[in-house]
């Protein structure tokens, strides 16, 4: 593929496309959704079909709700969360039981050798474990870790206990987490504005194996510095929002704001822009500005989803080139991972 400057937007169907059997699609949230106690009441029950509404709704201190309704919200969107992370965890160790497709290992050491930016609206740790595996036999200081892939203030859950920590930095891609991640920890409350948030390693094949090394062998162990926190998980909510009230979260979005603003062609691969994110749309229109776009989805264009796919794209990148032909099959992930590296 021709040396482009190049930013990627990833989406559930990414996960998906590497690990199809283990990984899940927001689609595979709802029966999960359902089975929370209080969400099966209305108004939830209209809105457990739909995850991403359903956390805005409850993450939102709607003008309508009375203050008690709008802290037992607070209360089912933490619950939320943490189930969400309990389960995409599972699902994580189950796919990395599994070896890494080479086209996903080798779209990794393209991202990784060219720099590129990675927009992700996933919470789960793919990438960061598809990156672990690959530093097994290279010189220590010569492959990436997460931290150097987050390229945030992030602070590890070890250092709650121990003293500061230091190592050699990688240059590497950065992986932009617009919507937070499962390793991420906060406090979980209303107003978080300066607050330091946390990450637990991705260093293993599963996520309740993921360890700093020394004395912190164990997931109870790990689990004991993060008992007064709860996962990062931001639902595509609007712009005022608590969680954009946060130092760290906005820096990533001024950081993804710099990667599409400099992008001359943006690869959005399993990411179907839903009309729900309306933050990202506004986003995109706003400052996203690429010769060319590419969507890397198994929806057919000339399929109803497919074409409202197309809809919503043109909308967010008005005047500009939207490629909904060349990857818009199945397979489709795999065959632009190939494509990239030729």
């Amino acid at each position: 593929m021709a040396d482009t400057k190049r930013a990627l937007i990833l989406g559930s169907g990414f996960s998906k496309a590497v690990f199809p059997d283990s990984m899940p699609t927001v689609t595979d949230l709802r029966p999960l959704l359902r089975q929370i106690e209080g969400l099966s009441v209305a108004p939830y029950d209209s809105l457990a079909d739909k995850p991403e509404l359903l956390l805005s709704y409850l993450a939102q201190n709607q003008p309508w709700k009375e203050p008690s309704e709008g802290l037992s919200d607070q209360g089912l969107f933490v619950q939320v969360q943490e189930t969400l992370a309990e389960y995409i965890a599972a699902c994580e160790a189950r796919a990395f039981l599994r070896p890494t497709p080479g086209w996903a290992s080798g779209l990794i050491e393209h991202l990784h050798g060219a720099r590129t930016s990675v927009i992700t609206l996933n919470y789960d740790t793919v990438v960061e474990r598809i990156v672990h595996r690959l530093k097994w036999g290279r010189p220590e200081g010569t492959w990436p870790r997460e931290y150097d892939l987050y390229n945030l203030p992030l602070s590890a859950l070890r250092l709650r206990a121990a003293g500061t920590w230091g190592k050699t930095e990688v240059a590497t891609f950065h992986l932009i987490k617009l919507h937070g991640s499962i390793n991420w920890y906060y406090s979980g409350v209303e107003g978080f504005p300066g607050e330091q948030v946390y990450y637990r390693a991705v260093n293993s094949n599963a996520p309740a194996s993921d360890d700093w090394g020394g004395k912190f062998v164990t997931d109870g162990q790990i689990k004991r510095l993060s008992k007064d926190k709860v996962p990062l998980i931001i639902p595509p909510v609007a712009e005022k929002s608590r969680f954009y009230e946060n130092r760290t979260v906005r820096m990533l979005w001024t950081t993804a704001r710099k990667a599409l603003a400099e992008a001359e062609e943006v690869v959005c691969v399993g990411y179907s822009l839903p009309e729900t994110d309306l933050t990202m749309k506004l986003f995109l229109q706003a400052f996203a500005r690429p010769k060319k776009v590419m969507i890397v989805n198994i929806e057919p264009p000339d399929a109803e989803e497919g074409q409202q796919m197309l809809r919503r794209y043109r909308e967010a990148f008005p005047g500009v080139e939207v490629d909904g032909r060349t990857f818009m099959c199945e397979g489709a992930v795999e065959k632009m991972a190939e494509y990239m590296l030729t």
